[in-house]
């Protein structure tokens, strides 16, 4: 869909969007963001909801939206009429937002939504920067990779109702920035099966909580690039 001149504009001022230094800055100076990005399927949110009861002081942040509720959606989701997501991004109350470029919805927090110590968020990695001029104590970037045939397999077995194209679209912005940015991510790879996920979520609170070194950079942009042939050809035959 064509985005609106009113969602337009909101879109053009995510890029220098800060929220007000007393409404947000003073309610998450001493708190830590970990950003967990990755696409559709790849697991980000799966592993968060593992990894937080393993940390203490920590929560899963609440995104709230203007988009429908869908039995699928994930349980950090908190839904808003769009009239008082554009009143509080206008009234500089949000910590971040973003107007998706395929449907024109709305998605972003609030400072209550950043309860703990350690916050993990699964975001999208455009919003990033948004998040780490908000005015986080310390703020951490990391990247879910997967094996391009199991994403493929995921993603081919699910129902997208129509939006296989949007997502892989969005899919395809989000692994070309993990690419080209790929020196200021950590990397995690999720593998399949209950094994796997044990992993993944051990290595996901070492690279955030831990600060350890992730997956093997290099590796990883491996991945990336296959999983990006895959979310290309896959935008193709939904055409």
């Amino acid at each position: 869909m064509a985005l609106s001149g009113e969602l337009l504009a909101l879109h053009h001022k995510e890029d220098d969007y800060k929220g007000d230094e007393f409404l947000v800055g003073t309610q998450i100076y001493n708190k830590t963001t970990h950003m967990v990005a990755g696409v559709s399927n790849a697991g980000k949110t799966t592993l968060i909801e593992h990894a937080v009861p393993l940390v203490e002081n920590s929560a899963m942040v609440g995104t709230v939206t203007d988009r429908g509720y869908k039995e699928d959606d994930p349980g950090n989701y908190v839904y808003f009429s769009s009239d008082h997501i554009k009143f509080l991004i206008n009234d500089d109350q949000m910590v971040n937002y973003a107007v998706h470029p395929a449907t024109g919805k709305l998605y972003g927090t609030l400072p209550e939504s950043f309860p703990a110590k350690h916050n993990f968020l699964p975001t999208m990695v455009t919003s990033m920067k948004q998040i780490e001029r908000a005015g986080f104590d310390e703020t951490t970037r990391t990247y879910i990779t997967m094996e391009g045939v199991s994403w493929r397999g995921l993603i081919e077995a699910v129902d997208f109702k129509g939006s296989r194209r949007a997502r892989m679209e969005e899919g395809i912005t989000s692994l070309t920035t993990a690419e080209q940015e790929a020196e200021t991510f950590q990397f995690v790879r999720n593998v399949l099966g209950e094994t796997g996920l044990k992993q993944a979520t051990n290595d996901l609170i070492a690279v955030t909580v831990g600060g350890e070194e992730g997956y093997d950079r290099n590796k990883a942009v491996e991945d990336i690039r296959e999983m990006l042939a895959i979310a290309k050809d896959l935008a193709v035959r939904s055409e």
